[in-house]
């Protein structure tokens, strides 16, 4: 413990260097714990020192998988050196956790980064399932099926969104865009 609160005597004073060796004293003298696990690579990324960074989150998921500041920072390193390796990454994540939406979230993201719609779709949906009531995953399954043509799908989950935001529902999106593009698409009436 005392080398975590040092460590992060260190971050507050922007000493990554020291932040990270006193991470690393933390690590050794606890191997399973979290926060030092997470801050050891959070701030070997900082320091630029990739392989151990990703080395250490793979450690952080494994031992803690709902560890979504971990999850994200991996996924965020991962996705910028290789988008195909973040996705083998996540679908192990996924493997041994089925029901812990953010991954195939994340998965959905990448791909549809890369422009592979047919996958973000299908990775939307499994997130959707596993959280029905998130309004970012419903959104930004929409913006997919609108994307790849698909209309009348992406309707529905428009429809969806401009419901929820009248029952006081917070949407990751501007309403009034929603419901224009939602008028449009009833109005046309496309696939």
């Amino acid at each position: 413990q005392e080398y975590l609160e040092l460590a992060y005597e260190a971050l507050i004073q922007d000493e990554i260097t020291l932040a990270n060796a006193y991470y690393d004293k933390a690590l050794v003298a606890a191997p399973n714990n979290a926060d030092a696990l997470f801050g050891y690579a959070a701030t070997s990324q900082k320091l630029g020192d990739t392989d151990k960074a990703r080395d250490l989150y793979v450690q952080l998921l494994e031992k803690h998988p709902y560890h979504l500041e971990g999850l994200n920072n991996f996924l965020v390193m991962l996705s910028e050196q290789s988008p195909e390796e973040a996705i083998e990454e996540l679908k192990l994540l996924e493997d041994k956790n089925p029901d812990f939406d953010p991954i195939p979230a994340q998965i959905g993201s990448i791909y549809a980064h890369s422009g592979k719609m047919e996958e973000a779709i299908e990775a939307m949906m499994r997130a959707v399932r596993l959280s029905p009531e998130n309004p970012l995953y419903r959104y930004n399954l929409a913006i997919m099926l609108d994307n790849a043509g698909k209309t009348a799908e992406a309707r529905h989950i428009y429809q969806w969104l401009v419901e929820a935001h009248q029952e006081g529902v917070e949407i990751p999106a501007d309403i009034s865009a929603i419901q224009e593009r939602l008028i449009f698409l009833l109005s046309n009436k496309t696939s």
